[in-house]
């Protein structure tokens, strides 16, 4: 069973990436802004090569693993490469807020042993024209479904994920 509090559970870091050249920078801030050194399991599905080495002192362990087309099957993939309690998603521009994993592992106590995800909000970088319709739009798409999306960073209890099938086809 995985551990019962947040400060004993570890995540992955799981970015699949398309061409992308603020990969290298985004990544690199996001691992930065967590509150110690986590795995990444980078999953390159047409981009050109990703260099593990760009992320050495900033992540615990890098896998860097060439991808399928289609983001089911690179997330798949990214999952099949996780070793931790939890796993986290999110795009390669995706920018994650101060001591991520902490807030992970909050949501994760909030909800005990229900099975479920946390997900981050999504906002636009500041400095976006009209930014803000944008952040809107995302917040009433979430409201409205009640689902959560790719866009905002997803994070699962590894073996639930697993057991569940993973992303969709």
């Amino acid at each position: 069973p995985p551990p019962s509090s947040s400060s004993q559970a570890s995540t992955t870091l799981c970015c699949v990436t398309y061409n992308d050249p603020s990969l290298v920078r985004t990544l690199t801030l996001n691992l930065r802004s967590a509150s110690k050194p986590v795995p990444l399991v980078v999953v390159n599905a047409g981009s050109s090569a990703v260099d593990p080495l760009a992320f050495c002192g900033v992540a615990s362990t890098v896998t860097v693993v060439k991808g399928p087309k289609g983001r089911g099957q690179s997330h798949k993939t990214a999952l099949s490469h996780v070793a931790t309690d939890r796993c986290t998603f999110c795009h390669a521009d995706t920018l994650l807020p101060p001591r991520w994993d902490l807030a992970v592992g909050a949501g994760f106590d909030a909800v005990a042993r229900e099975p479920g995800c946390v997900a981050f909000g999504f906002r636009m970088s500041p400095g976006v024209p009209l930014g803000w319709t944008v952040d809107w739009a995302v917040w009433l798409r979430c409201k409205l479904f009640g689902l959560p999306y790719g866009d905002q960073c997803l994070s699962f209890r590894t073996e639930e994920f697993r057991s569940a099938g993973g992303y969709p086809e």
